[in-house]
């Protein structure tokens, strides 16, 4: 699938490092990658730092054809990293403090990465690529924007998650601003997205909706009808950490126990993460240790696809998102999800599809999963919806022509770039005018 023009399209995508084993942002880049790969296009993978040991996406990079490429061996931000986690955990320091800890490492990491901002350039100006897509922003973004628009590359940023939707990310949302005047365009993973990154970054280029792409790997099996006597497994996955809320979920798992005899529920953890050891503690601590699967973070598509066979509802208490990867993934297998009504969610499951709570409330989860623990067909129903709005607004097919028009438009140096959805669509364009999405976008 070349652009309109047969024309093939090399495209890096960048980001500071990949983090390993759980990132959202890594998993949409070696997916954006792979598919523009398989589409007939020249994707290059770029990151600042070379990436830790643990970091599985490598190897389907390579699979791929895929290069990949770091500027530096530098440990030193891997270093700090480390320490930083080690002085949270060690020193059990307050809110207030724990911000100030993350400025000034956010600092230290700020100044290693503009030690770099040469090399990237060097690279960059002799890469010959159409566009420089960078994504999510950390301590290295506003250094690759600022070196690719040098260089003279179009540069598209593109919003991972919700901006500034911590105190302690405030640092890396301050820079990016100020470099986001460089950028052609900047993009969203949703429309809700996209009017709030045009509401707090204000930046003078334009906003565009780039969704979240996930690869079907399902591979043609339909999730099998439970029987109404059967257990129900609830599953999690995603990073440990506060952020996603997996505390409230142990306890509403805990309290929803209290009304389903325990044979009849199961939940399965999938990650790592700075909370692992206080996840441990607390499945003990509350009672439901027996009935609390803890497998670690999937390494491949293999144990992915186990993973979520595995699953009757997939439960996302975030307390800030994006579009997450793991819904997606979970309604590409026919599930029901229950979910925080954070950043993108809403636009992602439907009332047909899961359950939204609000973000932090614990009784409100536990009754959703006591809903659908005792509602076979229900469950059944809204897997059916969650599997059509996939296919709808996720899959390859429908997402990776809207990057290619975002890539054709930006990456042209003359006015032969696809400008509308309205004049696509009328000259028989590719059929990224059929994404809902894209439709709510025009209508602006």
């Amino acid at each position: 699938m070349k652009n309109d023009n047969g024309h093939i399209m090399k495209i890096i995508l960048c980001k500071g490092q990949f983090l390993g084993p759980i990132s959202g942002a890594d998993e949409a880049i070696v997916t954006y990658a792979i598919q523009l790969k398989k589409a007939g296009h020249d994707p290059h993978v770029l990151t600042m730092y070379a990436h830790p040991s643990d970091v599985q996406y490598q190897v389907p990079l390579a699979e791929a054809g895929v290069k990949v490429i770091h500027i530096t061996d530098h440990p030193a931000h891997f270093l700090l990293a480390k320490a930083r986690k080690a002085a949270c955990r060690l020193l059990h320091i307050s809110s207030r403090p724990r911000q100030v800890l993350h400025r000034d490492a956010e600092n230290i990491t700020r100044r290693i990465a503009n030690l770099y901002l040469r090399e990237c350039h060097k690279y960059l100006s002799r890469s010959h690529a159409d566009v420089v897509h960078v994504v999510t922003p950390d301590a290295a973004t506003p250094v690759l924007i600022n070196a690719s628009h040098a260089a003279g590359v179009p540069v598209i940023y593109q919003e991972m998650g919700t901006p500034y939707y911590s105190a302690e990310h405030g640092p890396y949302y301050e820079r990016l601003i100020k470099a986001l005047p460089l950028c052609a365009e900047v993009a969203a993973l949703s429309p809700g997205l996209a009017d709030l990154c045009r509401e707090r970054y204000k930046p003078q280029s334009p906003v565009s909706v780039l969704p979240i792409m996930v690869e079907d790997l399902r591979n043609g099996d339909a999730k099998q009808q439970q029987a109404p006597s059967g257990p129900v497994t609830f599953g999690f996955a995603a990073r440990f950490d506060e952020m996603k809320g997996l505390s409230i979920l142990l306890r509403a798992f805990a309290r929803m126990n209290k009304k389903v005899p325990a044979s009849d529920s199961y939940l399965k953890l999938a990650g790592t993460g700075p909370q692992a050891s206080e996840v441990e503690k607390q499945v003990v601590s509350l009672g439901i240790a027996e009935r609390c699967h803890v497998p670690g973070a999937y390494i491949n598509r293999a144990q992915k696809r186990a993973f979520f066979k595995s699953l009757d509802v997939l439960v996302h208490p975030s307390l800030a998102e994006g579009t997450p990867n793991s819904i997606v993934e979970a309604m590409s297998f026919g599930l029901p999800v229950i979910a925080s009504a954070v950043g993108g969610v809403p636009e992602v499951v439907s009332e047909e599809a899961g359950i939204l709570i609000p973000a932090g409330d614990e009784n409100a989860l536990a009754d959703a999963m006591h809903r659908l623990a005792s509602d076979v067909e229900l469950r059944a129903r809204m897997g059916l919806a969650a599997r059509a709005r996939y296919e709808q607004l996720f899959t390859p097919d429908i997402v990776l022509p809207i990057m290619l028009n975002t890539y054709d438009r930006v990456g042209r140096k003359d006015d032969r770039a696809t400008t509308t959805l309205a004049e696509t669509a009328a000259t028989g364009g590719p059929p990224f005018s059929l994404h809902p999405w894209m439709q709510a976008e025009h209508a602006k």
